[in-house]
C-alpha cells in the first residue's frame, strides 16, 4: 500500500527463492516473510527467513529494525524515492520503468522525453484496440566482461556502445504498460533481452488493474510469474495502517530510541540501552564519554571552588582594609 502524495506505504512480502539453475534442489531454496513500512517519521522492517520450500513459522529467528536514517535501509528508501514504482524484475507500476542496466526508476513520459532530446528515433502508433504502441532506438551502452588486457588472471569489466530497440504497449487513459520488450542489435541481428506481458482485468469502477504478470528473459530462459490476488485503489486509510507491528519475539534494533529488545516482552529501559551499544560496538565509546564527562565535572567543580575561594579572600581583604 502507497501513499504516493505523503510518500508513506507499508509493503508485506514472502517469497522463496532458489538458484535458477538447479531449481528442484530443495536444499538450496530459501523461503521468506518480510515487512517494511514508512509512516512519514520512521522506516521499521522485519524479515524472517528459513531454508526450504515452507514458509518460516513463528519459532524461526526474526530481525527488525526502526530507524530515521535512509542509509540505514536502502531498500526501503529505494520504494520511498521510486514512489513504490519498482517491483525488482526490470519493470514497474503504471507509467514506470527502470533506466538501463541502473535500479533508477523513471516516469515513462520524462525518459521518452529525455530520448527526445538526445535526438533518438521514437514512434507512436495507436492500435485496433486503442492501445498506443511506442517504439524507440537508442544508444546505450552494453556491459561485457573479457580477459584483462595485461594478461592478469582476471575478466574486466568493458562497456560497449549499442542500440537497443524499446517496444512498449501501454493504456493511453490509466498510463498501465501492458507490454514492454528490449532487444539489443549487435551485428545486424536484434537479440531480445527482456519482455513483459500484463495480464490486465478492466473494472467499471477503478479502471484497468494488473491481473497477472510475465517477466521473462530470453537469453537465461527464465521467468518471473507474479499473480495480483487481490486490489483496492484509493482505499480509505488510518494513519496508523502504515505503522508496522513487530511479531512477538522478534529481535529489534531501535536506532531511533537507541535500544535492542524482543517484541512482545517487558523492556528493560537500561538492559535495552546496553544491549543495542553492545551489539553496535559502542560499549567503549559510551565508557570513554562517560569518563570525561566524569573529569570534566571534576574540572569544573575544583574552578568553581577556586572562584569562590578567591572571591571569599577579595572581600575578606577589603573588610580589613576598612
Amino acid at each position: 500500500m502507497f501513499d504516493v502524495v505523503a510518500k508513506r506505504f507499508v509493503v508485506e512480502e514472502k517469497s522463496c527463492a532458489a538458484p535458477p539453475e538447479d531449481p528442484n534442489d530443495y536444499n538450496s531454496l530459501v523461503s521468506v516473510v518480510r515487512a517494511y513500512s514508512y509512516d512519514g517519521k520512521e522506516l521499521s522492517s522485519w524479515r524472517r527467513s528459513k531454508e526450504g520450500a515452507k514458509e518460516p513459522s513463528e519459532d524461526d529467528y526474526t530481525i527488525g529494525t526502526i530507524s530515521v536514517d535512509l542509509d540505514d535501509a536502502p531498500e526501503i528508501a529505494y520504494f520511498l524515492n521510486s514512489n513504490g514504482a519498482n517491483v525488482g524484475f526490470g519493470t514497474g507500476f503504471p507509467g514506470y520503468i527502470t533506466g538501463q542496466n541502473t535500479d533508477a526508476v523513471r516516469s515513462l513520459s520524462s525518459m521518452l522525453s529525455e530520448w527526445n532530446k538526445e535526438g533518438f528515433t521514437i514512434a507512436i502508433q495507436e492500435l485496433s484496440d486503442g492501445k498506443w504502441a511506442i517504439e524507440a532506438k537508442i544508444i546505450h551502452p552494453m556491459i561485457t566482461y573479457e580477459e584483462d588486457p595485461s594478461g592478469a588472471p582476471r575478466m574486466v569489466e568493458r562497456a560497449i556502445e549499442t542500440e537497443r530497440i524499446i517496444r512498449i504497449h501501454l493504456l493511453p487513459r490509466s498510463g498501465l504498460v501492458v507490454y514492454l520488450s528490449r532487444a539489443a542489435e549487435i551485428e545486424g541481428e536484434e537479440i531480445e533481452e527482456l519482455r513483459v506481458e500484463a495480464d490486465v482485468a478492466i473494472d467499471e469502477k477503478q479502471g484497468a488493474v494488473l491481473r497477472k504478470m510475465y517477466v521473462m528473459n530470453p537469453i537465461s530462459r527464465t521467468m518471473d510469474y507474479i499473480t495480483f490476488s487481490s486490489y483496492e485503489i484509493n482505499p480509505p486509510v488510518k494513519k496508523d495502517m502504515f505503522s508496522l507491528v513487530f511479531p512477538d519475539g522478534t529481535y529489534v534494533d531501535d536506532y531511533v530510541e537507541k535500544k535492542r529488545y524482543q517484541a512482545g516482552d517487558a523492556v528493560n529501559k537500561d538492559q535495552a540501552t546496553s544491549e543495542f551499544m553492545t551489539r553496535q560496538g559502542l560499549t567503549g565509546d559510551v565508557s570513554a564519554r562517560r569518563d570525561v564527562f566524569v573529569i570534566r565535572l571534576v574540572l569544573i567543580g575544583l574552578g568553581t571552588a577556586m572562584i569562590l575561594f578567591a572571591l571569599w579572600r577579595a572581600v575578606r581583604r577589603r573588610k580589613s582594609a576598612e
